[in-house]
């Protein structure tokens, strides 16, 4: 982790280097370092620069390229965010890109998963990786009470990732392929699956209560066509709803039993299928 915060510092300016070190004591220190007093000296650092708006979208940038790179970082990074929201003023130079920005940096990270260079393969931490660290650090933030409308990144995971038949997600992973600068991904449609999967599943384990039970209501009104888009196994009613819950279950059942489906992912459905059942229960009750 100490060699990545040094190659990201180098890239910036006196500013960004501080709170790269910021967050870097933060993230390694073995004591209980307090969110606010962390929080408070990135943005002070940030209206101490010369460009205080440009810094802050670089910072935040970092903030949301950790959390990709390092799972470990999830729960310090979950606990730092309201802490750097509640710094006056209203939005801080910080907070003011973060929920555009993590949307942007979700499309960017959902299409680099296709995308797979040779090395990649040798990697400590993999573009498919990536991929899973930033679902699974969206659903704990969700699930935090920061922000319900993240939900809406668990429906399109778990719609992508389950209503899709074998043969259209292989032609759209050679549609991701053609205009990249790779001749071909060094990985293949069944082992994207796995980490889609895994993605899938993650957001069904942690946050399958709270997205049953807020429903519709974590979408803003810019995406009601957005889903209300029918798929290969669903065309009933847009966005969440009893019987798209219960196709899920069904689709994580057949992945279960799947033999190109990796024997960790497998296991990862069937802990979903339990979760979808009790938020289904649950609700009933």
């Amino acid at each position: 982790m100490d060699q990545w915060f040094s190659q990201k510092a180098s890239a910036g300016d006196k500013a960004f280097q501080e709170c790269t070190k910021i967050l870097s004591d933060y993230l390694s220190s073995t004591t209980d370092t307090p969110p606010a007093s962390t929080a408070s000296a990135i943005v002070t650092s940030v209206n101490a620069s010369s460009k205080p708006a440009d810094t802050g979208f670089e910072v935040t940038n970092l903030l949301l390229d950790i959390v990709a790179q390092f799972s470990t970082s999830h729960t310090p990074i979950i606990a730092l965010l309201p802490a750097i929201r509640a710094i006056p003023p209203t939005p801080n130079p910080v907070y003011y890109h973060c929920e555009s920005m993590h949307r942007e940096n979700y499309d960017g990270i959902s299409g680099l998963r296709y995308l797979w260079k040779p090395e990649d393969k040798q990697a400590t931490v993999t573009p498919g990786d990536r991929w899973v660290n930033y679902n699974v650090f969206t659903v704990k933030l969700a699930t935090s009470g920061y922000n319900d409308g993240y939900f809406m990144f668990g429906f399109f995971c778990l719609r992508e990732a389950l209503e899709t038949k074998k043969e259209s997600r292989e032609a759209e992973f050679e549609k991701h392929i053609r205009p990249s600068f790779l001749e071909r991904s060094a990985i293949d449609a069944n082992e994207l699956l796995n980490y889609d999967l895994t993605a899938a599943a993650k957001w069904v384990i942690i946050g399958a209560s709270h997205m049953y039970r807020l429903e519709n209501s974590v979408f803003g009104d810019d995406l009601q066509r957005g889903i209300a888009v029918h798929t290969e196994f669903w065309d009933g009613n847009p966005g969440f709803s009893l019987g798209r819950w219960r196709t899920w279950w069904g689709r994580f059942k057949c992945f279960a039993e799947e033999p190109y489906v990796k024997e960790e992912v497998r296991v990862l459905c069937r802990e979903a299928i339990d979760a979808i059942a009790d938020a289904l229960f649950a609700k009933v009750d």
